[in-house]
């Protein structure tokens, strides 16, 4: 699966169908496929609630899936290397979206 290729919008038959294979492969995926399949189900108009009890997982476990689906292609690689778990990377990915102290204006 290319998490970096634009997807072409699913009919209904073949959005359940892909539902369906999330659900049975689910176990079987590894991190990428599942960030994968959670970003082109979200972008559906699924949401993290469904997803997760199709995939038998947290509403927090999906939306980490999801977050690692949208970064850049060279954080997948530190994944897939080994170099990272999938809780840092998601955690280094929160750290870089929080407001720098510095960057707050004061307008007292």
């Amino acid at each position: 699966m290319s998490l970096t290729k634009k997807k072409r919008p699913m009919n209904n038959d073949a959005r359940h169908h892909y539902l369906r294979q999330l659900q049975g492969e689910w176990p079987r995926w590894g991190f990428l496929d599942r960030a994968e399949a959670v970003i082109r189900l979200r972008n559906e108009g699924y949401s993290l609630r469904q997803l997760a009890k199709v995939a038998g997982c947290s509403e927090g476990t999906i939306r980490n899936y999801e977050i690692i689906g949208r970064v850049p292609p060279t954080a997948h690689q530190i994944l897939d290397d080994g170099r990272v778990s999938m809780r840092r990377l998601v955690q280094m990915v929160r750290e870089k979206r929080k407001p720098k102290c510095e960057e707050v204006i004061d307008i007292g």
